[in-house]
């Protein structure tokens, strides 16, 4: 398992497939490739648990699995702010001071801050942008924002877990073995 910044590559299994064939075993592959795909799977429930839970929940819910090659699955965070913009990254290892204001939409959406309120000048007529929000938007500006290493969290957590998933291969490995 490989720590890709804002992502997790499980790899190494085609290394241990090819070494089990030469070593005479049939099935194998598919209890690894099953395998495979129950450990993506955890660690994506596990990186959605991990991740921050904005207002619109989407670092959570949006984490995708990917098969590059039959022995590979990419487990990614793909959310998107409103700009279009995957934003796993900023959020895993924290931004420095920005040059410009960050997205207003983008901020509204996570914390649930309205963009506009009553224009209170105009005694109530009319919308003006939220104050509240410029205000926040000018301390990330001016700080940053601090890092929330949720993919390290899930990769930590993983890795600890990887003796009982070796466990379990080798008791489905005895059965097949005993089965044929």
């Amino acid at each position: 398992m490989n720590n890709m910044g804002a992502g997790l590559k499980i790899t190494g299994l085609k290394e241990l497939n090819a070494n089990l064939k030469n070593a005479g075993s049939k099935g194998i592959s598919d209890s690894l490739i099953e395998l495979l795909d129950r450990v993506a799977k955890d660690t994506k429930d596990r990186m959605s648990i991990e991740a921050p839970k904005g207002r619109s929940l989407r670092l959570s819910k949006e984490i995708t699995i990917m098969s590059p090659d039959k022995m590979t699955r990419v487990i990614t965070p793909e959310a998107r702010n409103s700009s279009n913009r995957m934003y796993a990254s900023a959020v895993e290892t924290g931004t420095s001071n920005y040059s410009t204001l960050p997205n207003l939409t983008s901020l509204s959406e996570y914390y649930g801050i309205p963009l506009f309120v009553a224009n209170e000048r105009r005694g109530g007529r009319g919308e003006m942008m939220n104050p509240q929000l410029i205000g926040m938007a000018k301390a990330i500006m001016e700080n940053g924002t601090p890092a929330n290493p949720f993919v390290t969290r899930t990769f930590n957590f993983m890795i600890g877990k990887m003796d009982q998933y070796s466990k379990d291969f080798a008791d489905k490995l005895v059965f097949k073995i005993v089965k044929y």
